[in-house]
């Protein structure tokens, strides 16, 4: 069993801060139709979640039904990776942005993920 020191040492390692473009596409629940594309800068990213933030889109409002996000990141080193995430939390502090909790990720991209991470 790990100690808290250790869990902490290892979160502490699990996350990078980056600085990268992502392609965020603005999926219905429902119906798994787009209803919205924009972009968005990557600012933390873990296997588990990421925080984008700089948020833009066209109408600049999310959806008021249950929708998903899939990213899409359009920088190297991480270029062509994408997930399926869920909202878990939204903030401002002079730029828009949302902490998400990765859903889905192709079992290829977790691995090059990870391989980024542990860096």
């Amino acid at each position: 069993m790990q100690t808290i020191n250790e869990t902490k040492e290892q979160n502490k390692h699990s996350r990078q801060e980056l600085n990268l473009s992502v392609r965020v596409v603005i999926l219905s629940q429902l119906s798994g139709q787009i209803i919205e594309e924009g972009q968005a800068i990557i600012r933390h990213l873990k296997l588990t979640g990421v925080v984008i933030s700089d948020l833009e889109l066209p109408n600049q409002a999310l959806p008021l039904t249950p929708f998903q996000i899939a990213l899409i990141i359009e920088e190297e080193p991480l270029k062509r990776i994408h997930m399926l995430c869920s909202v878990r939390q939204f903030f401002h502090n002079g730029n828009p942005g949302l902490v998400l909790n990765i859903d889905k990720i192709p079992e290829k991209h977790r691995a090059r993920l990870w391989e980024f991470i542990r860096k």
